[in-house]
């Protein structure tokens, strides 16, 4: 039985959200497969299928960045995806993954938020705590300066993927929560539609968008 509070999202192109593949074909389209639980994207056409880079992927695995998917099985995949923010949390890291692809057309901000989504983030939660630990695998994965990751790290607070939850604590950066800008929930919040002057990010329900004290220098 489908949550209250799940929606489907269009996934769109590499190109970007509602965007169409390049010259307007399929290469590029953000597909579905439940087959793998994966959100992969067509790079070219090949004998009985296409080749694919994964996107995302709810079981996260490290060897596989490139796959063959035969036709059969893109003939069950979707365009869509069914999300929940409340009730299914990987399934939310992988459209924000999704979305800062899109966004950013990888390099160091996409290596980022997949490190975030797949093994800095609270099991079945959206918070991620940004302790020691967790910025020295950031700073390993993306090859960043201190200087540049905060950087980094602001930028995805800035464009809405990061909302800021509570302040560091002993050499914490501060602990955050995966976000999904410009996605319409069923019931947006209210506070969105009384300040328009003022840019906020989508948030999942029951989550704090107050933002936490500065980072520590």
């Amino acid at each position: 039985m489908t949550s209250a509070t799940a929606f489907v999202v269009d996934l769109g192109s590499s190109c970007g959200p509602g965007l169409l593949g390049h010259d307007g074909e399929d290469r590029g389209q953000l597909v579905y497969l439940p087959g793998i639980d994966a959100i992969v994207a067509r790079e070219y056409r090949k004998v009985g299928g296409w080749r694919c880079t994964v996107i995302a992927r709810r079981h996260q695995r490290f060897d596989a960045g490139h796959i063959d998917v035969p036709d059969h099985d893109l003939a069950a995949a979707t365009t869509t995806l069914l999300v929940d923010p409340v009730t299914d949390a990987d399934g939310w890291a992988m459209l924000m993954q999704a979305r800062i692809r899109q966004r950013w057309r990888g390099g160091a901000t996409y290596l980022a938020a997949c490190a975030l989504a797949n093994g800095i983030r609270h099991p079945r939660s959206l918070a991620v705590d940004l302790d020691r630990t967790a910025v020295r695998r950031l700073l390993d994965v993306t090859r960043l300066r201190t200087a540049g990751l905060r950087r980094l790290l602001d930028r995805l607070d800035g464009a809405g993927f990061l909302v800021p939850t509570l302040p560091g604590l002993e050499g914490s950066w501060g602990v955050y929560t995966l976000a999904v800008p410009d996605v319409n929930h069923p019931s947006p919040d209210p506070e969105t539609t009384e300040a328009p002057r003022e840019r906020r990010p989508s948030t999942p329900p029951g989550t704090s968008s107050t933002r936490s004290s500065p980072r520590p220098p």
